[in-house]
C-alpha cells in the first residue's frame, strides 16, 4: 500500500492517479476479504471492514459514479466469491443479512457520489458535476 501511495508523488503516477487510487483502496480491502473467507465465508462479522472501504470510496475519492460502482462491485464480489468456492455459507440467515448490508452499502456509497455536490479541498481536488450520470 505504501508503494502504491508513494507512486502518486511521481510524474508517471500522476498520469495514472485513478488506477493507483483503485489499487490503493483494493489493496487495503482485499485482505479484509481474505480474513472473512478464512474465518467463515460470508458469515464472519469482519465483512463490516468491506463496508467501511465502500463508504470511504464514496465519500473521499473524487471519482465518477461508474468508477465508484466498479470498485464497490469488486468489493461485493470479493465478499461473495469465497462463499461460492466454499460450497455455500455455514449459516444462511447470517449470510443473507451480511450480503444485504454489503449490497446496500455499495448502493449508498455510489448514490452519495451522485447526490452530494463536490467542493474543492485537499482531499477532493476534483469537482464532479451535480448530476454525474448525465
Amino acid at each position: 500500500l505504501g508503494i502504491i501511495l508513494s507512486l502518486t508523488l511521481t510524474d508517471r503516477g500522476r498520469k495514472w492517479i485513478t488506477g493507483l487510487g483503485y489499487s490503493a483502496l483494493l489493496a487495503a480491502a482485499f485482505p479484509v476479504s481474505g480474513m472473512v473467507a478464512y474465518i467463515d465465508p460470508g458469515v464472519s462479522p469482519y465483512y463490516a471492514g468491506l463496508n467501511l472501504a465502500m463508504l470511504f470510496n464514496g465519500v473521499l475519492f473524487p471519482w465518477h459514479p461508474i468508477h465508484t460502482a466498479a470498485v464497490n462491485g469488486a468489493l461485493v464480489i470479493s465478499f461473495l466469491l469465497p462463499v461460492a468456492f466454499a460450497g455455500g455459507p455455514s449459516n444462511v440467515p447470517a449470510f443473507l443479512n451480511n450480503t444485504f448490508f454489503t449490497a446496500v452499502t455499495a448502493v449508498i456509497s455510489t448514490f452519495v457520489v451522485v447526490v452530494v455536490p463536490r467542493t474543492p479541498s485537499p482531499l477532493r481536488p476534483v469537482v464532479a458535476p451535480r448530476n454525474a450520470f448525465a
